[in-house]
């Protein structure tokens, strides 16, 4: 196990850096949110249908975009892309202006007329529609209201919990080690395209739960390795790391693996739903373990004994 304590200055810098990187991706590459979060309006149908080259298949696009947007009477974007699932089975996913709200029964005439207009083909809808924009900016204010609740839970347990670690130093490190997990699960979730959407939310609020499990754990095996300076709180963390760490690695791989089994069999099937939410919480359960292990209870170290090992550099090692 690495000695937090003597390489701290190097961890710190090494995660200064990534959370700067992390950062960066979520700028230069922002996610895509879902209709349902109130990226737009959003419709999409699975199409059994067959095309004997490119251009009849992007006739037919421009065909369905446009009897949708003349059924609809709003401007209507859209793409007919191949499903991973089956050949001949397609994916027409129509966009909205995220102002615009379709009532049900414009739904239901817009997928009358796409049967209508295209007999030959077989048409099933798997997106249903998706909420108007003020009902999604509700919606979502809700699940991110739980989200900070959640937090706000955690802080007060972690308070609570950590006592004979002074309540403060712990709860910080460990809301700090707990948002980081949360940004490099959005940024990962960011760089291979995952649209966010409630399944996304819901899944930080798992990520939340693990990553106070790990935290907490630390925590917990440092308590029972009675110390009073820095020094011997050092080898309390050593101890601690030596003897949780091996079983919180196991239990993140396991659970990891479970979920990126998930994750692959969600892409093939087009489930985009289940895919929002395996992946982002595959993602963010290493950067809960990382966050368990070494820097949360290195950021309580430095905020109870900081002072001391400024002056002292060398006491603790």
């Amino acid at each position: 196990m690495i000695d937090l304590t003597r390489n701290r200055r190097k961890i710190f810098a090494f995660t200064g850096l990534f959370v700067l990187l992390l950062a960066a991706v979520l700028l230069l590459l922002p996610p895509e949110i879902s209709p349902a979060l109130g990226g737009g309006v959003g419709l999409e149908y699975r199409i059994h249908a067959v095309f004997n080259d490119e251009e009849e298949q992007q006739l037919a696009e421009s065909s369905l975009i446009q009897t949708a947007s003349d059924t609809l009477g709003l401007p209507v974007e859209g793409s007919l892309v191949p499903s991973s699932a089956q050949e001949n089975l397609w994916l027409l996913q129509l966009r909205l202006d995220p102002t615009d709200e379709i009532p049900y029964d414009d739904f239901q005439d817009l997928t009358y007329a796409l049967i209508n207009s295209f007999p030959g083909w077989t048409f099933q809808t798997t997106a249903g529609i998706s909420q108007s924009l003020g009902t999604a900016v509700r919606s979502t204010v809700d699940y991110l209201l739980c989200l900070i609740v959640l937090l706000g839970i955690s802080a007060l347990y972690l308070l609570l919990r950590c006592r004979r670690l002074q309540s403060s130093p712990a709860a910080a490190a460990g809301m700090l080690g707990i948002l980081f997990s949360l940004l490099g699960m959005c940024a990962l979730s960011a760089l291979v395209g995952v649209v966010f959407d409630f399944s996304t939310i819901l899944a930080a609020l798992s990520l939340v739960v693990f990553a106070v499990y790990d935290i907490t754990a630390i925590f917990a095996a440092m308590e029972r390795h009675p110390a009073d300076s820095a020094a011997d709180w050092a080898m309390a963390l050593r101890a601690a790391q030596q003897e949780r760490g091996r079983g919180l690695m196991v239990n993140t791989l396991m659970v990891s693996a479970v979920l990126l089994s998930i994750t692959v069999g969600a892409y093939h099937s087009d489930m985009t739903a289940l895919t929002a939410f395996s992946f982002p919480l595959t993602a963010g359960l290493a950067f809960a373990l990382y966050a368990g292990l070494a820097l949360v209870p290195l950021l309580w170290y430095e905020f109870r004994f900081g002072r001391e090992i400024r002056t002292e550099p060398d006491s603790a090692e």
